[in-house]
């Protein structure tokens, strides 16, 4: 299993945005199940937040050339903290056959009606392109 970090704000009253609590709380994750985590990859601060981002691009390479099909993050934030890119990340892990886990959000927030209706929205204003070539940039693709 690989484990993806970022710092994915600057404000200093929110605890878990640093990379090394999010990984603290991962590790303690996976131990108390049993899990085997690989390699963590890590991407700091980044302004814009939709720029390319290192760790998650040579997580994404890793992903599709090894065995490897489970990806851990502390929270979907660290994704993104815009809804609509996370869903496409989300999507993406999916389309490649990975498993995602959120020590924070087990259900992936399937439930949150705010995102299922940004999902709805999003397909009904034609968004995919959008969010497509943000996940392309993110992706350096």
């Amino acid at each position: 299993m690989y484990a993806y970090l970022r710092e994915y704000c600057q404000d200093p009253d929110v605890i878990d945005k640093d990379t090394h609590k999010q990984e603290e709380y991962i590790r303690s994750y996976c131990e108390e199940r049993n899990l085997h985590l690989d390699t963590v990859f890590v991407d700091k601060f980044l302004h814009p937040p939709n720029q390319s981002r290192p760790g998650l691009i040579k997580l994404f390479t890793a992903l599709k050339s090894t065995d490897t099909k489970k990806v851990i993050v502390y929270k979907l934030d660290v994704l993104s903290t815009d809804f609509m890119l996370q869903e496409e990340i989300i999507h993406e892990f999916m389309r490649i056959g990975v498993e995602l886990i959120s020590v924070k959000e087990p259900d992936l927030c399937r439930s949150d009606v705010t995102r299922m209706l940004m999902k709805e929205n999003r397909v009904a204003l034609g968004l995919n392109r959008l969010y497509r070539s943000a996940m392309d940039e993110i992706l350096g693709e």
